[in-house]
């Protein structure tokens, strides 16, 4: 009765906070030929004009944080994240952001800054043509107001490196925001959304207040600061489903429920997941 009543308490909790979006590259037009987290600029500027004309406002990472371990009302909030770093979010995302009077928070990946493409990142399988940005457009992004936060250094997946490596691929891309950029890093978004306990240790060791997953759902009062859910959007995005992303952070009432069972009770602690994941790589060989 007890495990009974606390899912239903879970699952009711996760129907309030603020929702954290995130995007990936943003392309002309839709292309089919890339990951559906490409979404076409038609698809963007609607779902931006939608968050105003319904009183969205952006907030902070540090405005986040706040409701989360204090109390603010989440009521119309939104946080607007971008990750790994596409010229795509200066020539596009900038300018409609500036327009509506958002604010926007890109999640460096630092390695591939200033490269031709993200060939340059190992293991990266992206075939469009949106490269990476440059040093001169970060600087620009962060004069008209974007935070940027570091997304690993060349986008490892964090619950498969050894603990020498790991610690290096936060820590370089944190140091490296700090020394090019001027900001002082505070948060972080794993790559993939992949961590394990010793990603989750690391954040406080290289001075780091708090980091993101992309786990659906809102980010409701009291969760854990580590591992933030996110809202994914993508190409399948229509208006209707945007909208519905938005208002409870989830796709459908399914996703709703393995959400809260995974992440938010079998996954609490997070020594689990490690296991898990342990005798899952042993079953696959």
């Amino acid at each position: 009765m007890n495990v009974i009543r606390l899912i239903l308490i879970t699952f009711m909790m996760s129907r309030t906070g603020i929702p954290v979006l995130t995007y990936h590259s943003l392309c002309k037009q839709e292309d089919e030929n890339l990951s559906p987290v490409h979404i076409a600029k038609e698809a963007f500027e609607q779902q931006m004009q939608w968050l105003a004309e319904n009183g969205y406002t952006t907030i902070t990472l540090e405005e986040l944080h706040r409701y989360i371990t204090t109390a603010i009302s989440p009521h119309k909030y939104v946080v607007l994240t971008f990750d790994d770093g596409y010229q795509s979010y200066h020539t596009i995302a900038t300018p409609v952001l500036k327009q509506y009077g958002f604010r926007g928070t890109l999640f460096l990946t630092t390695a591939a800054v200033g490269h031709s493409s993200y060939a340059a990142l190992p293991g990266n399988e992206y075939t469009g043509n949106d490269r990476p940005l440059t040093l001169a457009e970060l600087q620009y992004m962060k004069e008209e107001g974007w935070n940027i936060q570091p997304h690993g250094h060349q986008h490892l997946p964090h619950n498969e490196i050894p603990a020498a490596v790991l610690y290096e691929e936060m820590k370089i891309a944190a140091d490296w925001i700090q020394e090019q950029l001027g900001i002082q890093p505070a948060y972080y978004a794993f790559p993939y959304g992949r961590y394990n306990t010793r990603a989750l240790n690391l954040l406080s060791t290289i001075g780091l207040k708090g980091a993101f997953s992309v786990h659906p759902g809102l980010a409701n009062k009291g969760a854990d600061v580590r591992r933030i859910p996110r809202v994914g959007i993508d190409r399948y995005d229509d208006i209707n489903r945007f909208i519905h992303k938005v208002t409870t952070g989830y796709i459908d009432r399914k996703q709703e429920l393995k959400s809260v069972l995974m992440y938010q009770l079998i996954y609490k602690n997070t020594r689990i997941k490690d296991l898990l994941k342990k005798v899952m790589n042993k079953i696959n060989g």
